[in-house]
């Protein structure tokens, strides 16, 4: 279910996380990380669902086609929120 994907990305960003901090503060290192997530499922209605996670300085972007021919159209369709230093999460 999406319940459980969602609790899935939530344990595999902050599992990596940990790990990579504790590596980092071993080494003195004063790096960060970044992460994109997509799960593709379908969902029990039948309908196929996109649950996107993002972590640190990453954006998830879909570049979505409409129209056919020379009326075909490319529209960008934000997928994640940009984490910056004055987000309240």
């Amino acid at each position: 279910t999406e319940d459980v994907l969602r609790e899935a990305a939530i344990e595999a960003c902050e599992k990596a996380d940990e790990e990579f901090l504790t590596k980092a503060r071993h080494l003195e290192m004063m790096d960060g990380s970044t992460l994109i997530l997509g799960f593709l499922f379908q969902a029990k209605t039948g309908s196929y669902r996109l649950l996107v996670a993002n972590v640190g300085d990453s954006r998830a972007v879909l570049c979505r086609a409409s129209g056919v021919g020379k009326a075909m159209r490319l529209n960008s369709v934000r997928l994640s929120d940009d984490h910056k230093p004055n987000r309240p999460d």
